[in-house]
């Protein structure tokens, strides 16, 4: 029964690790070496497809720790993934890490206890940031997410690096790990810090399952929970927390539980910026024109919260020009098409690779009789096609039928 139980585990985990992601390139594997912690660090790193034919937009950047742990990562993956292409988050940059061995205790404990943690914080918020905002389009704006030891870890982390890590996700985390006081005043430390840079906003999201179901971790959390709530007056104002523990959740099955609900509540100002933005449209009085300040002050209250840049991404531009074009509540009149139009453009002038927006502009230019517009703009995406690997191989032929279909029909 127990090998059994166990291929099952392993081709599970081996589905899950071939599956395609549906908003996210495949993972690229890389190997680092970093001279204090004396070692190599194998991770990868987890593109957004929305990446691939943008021009100037930058995303956030998730440390996913425990990659290594098969299961629980690629949950932790399929998670983001999802939540990503429902919307409830913004694209973002993963970074998936794994701490094998002995790594996973001597990079995670402190080095007051003779281990590195500290090496690792700054190997983390350092050289391999600085090596990714090389290579991609980064954000300032980075999350840690961990499991029990890497839990524990990534608090620390938060404490000692404020200045570049802002937010940390910790599934079956303990009261600064079980009662260390070095920790615990790192934290009051981190605390006093952040209260000078008000602008800057942290956000710390834990969790703990339950000892009856197997979480050793229940009770400590149970103390972290009481310490901050009795802390409350003199936390900073700018520090976010919220214990996600659940009752009945295991030891196991508490990071996948634990990481929807966080990163769906850390960015829920830019899910509500789009819905902003929805509504905008819908009340719209003036039909002359887009109300590009309106829209701009939804992500700027979006970015104040987040403390960086929050872009309107694919779907703002695809949404708000589908609601002039339909013109559901019969509010534009003949002014449907030119403002639709007007947000393509914009859209395009941040995805110039996505031929989404041309078909698009296509299709409206063709609905009102301008045949020469919308054979130009079929081309265009047609040409697009052929030099970005936003769509796979079965799309892209599917698309090429389709947009030589229009284009002999227009000429």
């Amino acid at each position: 029964m127990r090998i059994f139980t166990c291929l099952i585990l392993f081709f599970l985990g081996f589905q899950l690790a071939a599956q395609d992601y549906i908003s996210y390139q495949n993972p690229i594997q890389k190997v680092a070496f970093n001279p204090s912690l004396g070692d190599s660090v194998r991770y990868e790193i987890i593109l957004p497809k929305a990446q691939l034919v943008s021009e100037d937009i930058k995303y956030p950047v998730f440390y996913v720790l425990d990659r290594q742990n098969t299961i629980n990562y690629n949950y932790v993956i399929q998670t983001i993934d999802y939540l990503t292409s429902i919307l409830e988050i913004p694209e973002v940059i993963v970074v998936g890490i794994s701490l094998e061995g002995r790594t996973r205790s001597e990079w995670t404990v402190p080095n007051h206890r003779k281990k590195r943690a500290e090496e690792f914080a700054n190997f983390l918020a350092d050289d391999l940031f600085d090596q990714l905002s090389v290579s991609y389009p980064v954000a300032d704006f980075k999350t840690i997410i961990g499991h029990s030891r890497t839990a524990i870890f990534a608090s620390y982390a938060l404490s000692l690096r404020f200045d570049r890590f802002n937010a940390v996700v910790g599934s079956s985390t303990a009261f600064f790990d079980f009662g260390d006081q070095v920790q615990q005043q790192a934290f009051e430390s981190f605390q006093s810090n952040i209260k000078n840079i008000p602008e800057k906003n942290f956000f710390y999201y834990f969790s703990s399952g339950s000892e009856r179901h197997g979480d050793g971790h229940e009770k400590s959390v149970e103390k972290l929970d009481q310490y901050l709530k009795q802390k409350k007056s003199s936390l900073a104002n700018n520090f976010f927390w919220q214990n996600f523990s659940m009752k009945g959740a295991s030891h196991n099955g508490i990071p996948g539980l634990t990481v929807s609900h966080a990163i769906n509540r850390l960015f829920d100002p830019f899910s509500l910026a789009l819905m902003d933005a929805q509504n905008i449209v819908k009340k719209q009085i003036q039909r002359d024109s887009v109300p590009w300040s309106r829209f701009n002050k939804s992500y700027e209250e979006a970015s104040k919260v987040l403390s960086y840049n929050v872009q309107p991404n694919l779907t703002f531009y695809n949404t708000i020009a589908s609601a002039y074009f339909n013109d559901y509540n019969k509010s534009f009149g003949d002014r449907n098409t030119e403002l639709a139009i007007e947000v393509l453009k914009e859209g395009i002038k941040h995805y110039p690779m996505y031929e989404g927006f041309y078909t698009f502009l296509a299709d409206i230019h063709q609905s009102v009789g301008r045949a020469k517009k919308a054979l130009k703009y079929y081309e265009e995406a047609l040409t697009i096609i052929d030099f970005t690997d936003f769509l796979d191989k079965e799309e892209k032929r599917e698309m090429r039928s389709a947009l030589n279909n229009e284009i002999r029909k227009l000429k």
